[in-house]
């Protein structure tokens, strides 16, 4: 599919949803969830809480697609991700959730980065976001962002986008070669 195709769908699932036809609310859950799902597993090691958080994502972020509040629709995968991760700090925020979360990470606690690396880690993070943001393609940004942001598999990404694994590895290749063009021009703009 390519861009303008998924452009397109997207747009055509969006004003499905504020139309209220039920079949692309369920086109939306089957595409979006495993998404969502991935990024909350990552976060969580609760498969059960995951999947709760998942839920409420999809919840929320269908009521306001009802309601057409969602400016961007085309940015649709990282309003979604942004969400995710805005429902996984509410529900982090509550005591109770603090201390099963700790519970469950003393568990995974072999291979922790201290927190400089932690941070190092978190500020990386930002600027692969920020030259993910400045891609010129859309496919460039959705592969990389599920790759490397989401951590989900190639078998995931080309179901999701509907890639075979021959085309996976060329869109992919050449993704990165963008992506680290960028990541160059953001380096030289920094050392000036």
């Amino acid at each position: 599919m390519s861009q303008m195709e998924l452009r397109s769908y997207e747009a055509q699932l969006v004003a499905g949803i504020v139309d209220g036809q039920r079949k692309f609310e369920e086109q939306f859950v089957q595409k979006y969830r495993p998404i969502i799902f991935s990024q909350l597993r990552r976060l969580l090691s609760d498969e059960c809480r995951a999947e709760d958080l998942t839920h409420d994502t999809l919840i929320l972020v269908l009521q306001k697609l009802r309601r057409e509040s969602i400016r961007e629709p085309e940015k649709l995968t990282s309003y979604l991700l942004s969400t995710a991760r805005f429902v996984f700090y509410g529900w982090l925020r509550r005591m109770d959730n603090q201390v099963e979360l700790r519970a469950t990470m003393d568990d995974r606690t072999e291979g922790h980065l201290s927190l400089s690396e932690t941070l190092i880690n978190e500020c990386e993070q930002k600027q692969l976001v920020l030259a993910l943001n400045q891609l010129g393609v859309d496919r460039d940004r959705e592969i990389l962002s599920r790759r490397y942001l989401v951590e989900q598999t190639k078998s995931e990404i080309c179901e999701a986008m509907q890639l075979t694994a021959v085309h996976y590895d060329r869109v992919i290749s050449r993704a990165r070669q963008r992506l680290h063009a960028q990541l160059q021009v953001q380096l030289e703009g920094v050392s000036q």
